[in-house]
């Protein structure tokens, strides 16, 4: 066991010297097949260099085995009490021992012969800056808003060299606000508002670029119902059938709240949204099943986010 264990280390100690004595002899370009770790380039080297760049693997190899192999020997020197057990684990603590010792004997003979052999000159190359892209401003297409309506829209600024710094110059909508990143705010006011926003970086030489944009705040149209019609009835009903209705509205500024103002439905329907209706999970529907006949008139009320409302007459015939 010890003779094998002399020849492996061996073979490592006189691979560690061909090699080196290899980088000494030969100039020619080598290109390899594939890259070794950091130290081998898969670009053409001489094989001199070729050659450096193994002896400090085999080195390093070497020395990771011999430690392993103490940790292993002395793992099984303190684990068993067979008299075998602890020579086994000492032969190899031995032999680990012996092969660094190889290792480190082949390392001071190159250092001897040519320092230069094991010299570590890591060569990192110089890091050149990429040039930052051209500052630009996104074209945005800034949506319209309503009267009193909730805005907001974002400001980006891409390329440039960051921190990157946004300003606005001219009219926004009375009740907007710019914070260098967002335009929010709620404005009363209609018309078309103009302004233009300004990026700077931080470069060296910095760079900057403007772009004009505009918003419109449109008046809010009128509220109205789309369905049922106003003055005209709902679709007519038949008892103990399940029926459904939607009610539509349109204008203003959504979401919209409807309700049933005066009057009353027909016994058995109610309005989603104000009764417990788990088959009708949508709101503005009126559905369920009605159980009276008659002709039952009602007012529908529409109210919008902003407080515009309108109401509508109408009423829903139940036949037999």
């Amino acid at each position: 066991m010890k003779i094998k264990r002399f020849k492996i280390f061996l073979i490592i100690f006189l691979s560690i010297l061909i090699f080196s004595a290899g980088g000494i002899v030969f100039a020619q370009d080598y290109v390899p097949l594939a890259p070794i770790g950091e130290y081998i380039p898969s670009e053409g080297v001489d094989i001199g260099t070729y050659a450096q760049n193994a002896v400090k693997i085999l080195i390093a190899v070497a020395g990771v085995l011999a430690v392993i192999m103490i940790m292993i020997g002395g793992v099984q020197y303190m684990s068993t009490d067979s008299i075998s057990g602890k020579n086994d684990g000492k032969e190899k603590i031995t032999g680990a021992i012996f092969g660094f010792l190889l290792a480190i004997s082949a390392w001071l003979i190159l250092s001897t012969i040519n320092p230069a052999l094991l010299g570590i000159d890591p060569k990192i190359a110089p890091v050149t800056p990429r040039e930052p892209k051209d500052l630009a401003i996104r074209d945005l297409a800034f949506n319209d808003a309503w009267v009193g309506q909730i805005y907001g829209a974002d400001v980006v600024a891409t390329g440039g060299t960051p921190p990157i710094t946004k300003t606005l110059s001219g009219n926004l909508p009375p009740g907007f606000t710019f914070n260098g990143n967002q335009i929010n705010g709620r404005s009363n006011e209609p018309g078309n508002y103009s302004f233009t926003i300004t990026a700077v970086d931080s470069g060296d030489p910095q760079q900057n670029v403007l772009k004009d944009f505009t918003i419109t705040i449109k008046e809010t149209p009128p509220l109205s119902f789309v369905s049922p019609e106003k003055g005209q009835p709902m679709p007519q009903g038949t008892i103990s059938v399940r029926y459904s209705d939607n009610i539509m509205v349109t204008g203003g500024v959504p979401p919209y709240t409807i309700s049933i103002s005066s009057g009353n439905l027909p016994p058995g329907l109610f309005l989603s949204g104000h009764n417990n209706l788990p088959d009708y999970n949508p709101p503005n529907v009126i559905a369920g099943i009605p159980t009276l006949q008659g002709n039952f008139n009602f007012t529908i009320k529409a109210v919008d986010k902003n407080g515009q409302e309108v109401s509508n007459i109408t009423w829903i015939p139940i036949r037999p």
